[in-house]
């Protein structure tokens, strides 16, 4: 090994050699130190990355991500407002004894998931 060279070992064809530029530091010339190398790949992987987002796939799939999120979102609120409706029957209905002056056949409300239904309508849903 020569001792004034880059101690890298590189292929050439079928077999590895010892690199001919001159040393610069720790042994090995600026192309294939560690830390250069270490920055060429961090560089390498910005611009990979740069141009993977900018590409139609990857921002359909992250679309395709957020809908999920905004799917199951939906559906926690939902729930979360079906049951406020259902707390809201309870206190406006069954608790005041309004029952059987508004729910039935021929009054104003069919059954309860019809009084539900419509207050979920004046609150917007």
């Amino acid at each position: 090994m020569d001792h004034t060279r880059c101690k890298e070992m590189v292929w050439a064809g079928y077999h590895k050699h010892q690199c001919s530029r001159k040393r610069w530091k720790d042994g090995y010339c600026k192309q294939h130190h560690p830390d250069s190398v270490a920055k060429r790949r961090e560089e390498q992987t910005k611009r990979y990355e740069q141009r993977r987002k900018e590409a139609p796939w990857y921002r359909m799939r992250e679309m395709q991500k957020l809908n999920e999120s905004l799917k199951s979102e939906n559906a926690r609120l939902t729930k979360a407002l079906e049951k406020a409706a259902e707390e809201a029957y309870r206190n406006e209905v069954v608790d005041t004894k309004m029952e059987e002056h508004i729910i039935g056949e021929g009054k104003e409300y069919f059954d309860k998931k019809d009084w539900v239904e419509s207050k979920l309508i004046d609150w917007g849903y």
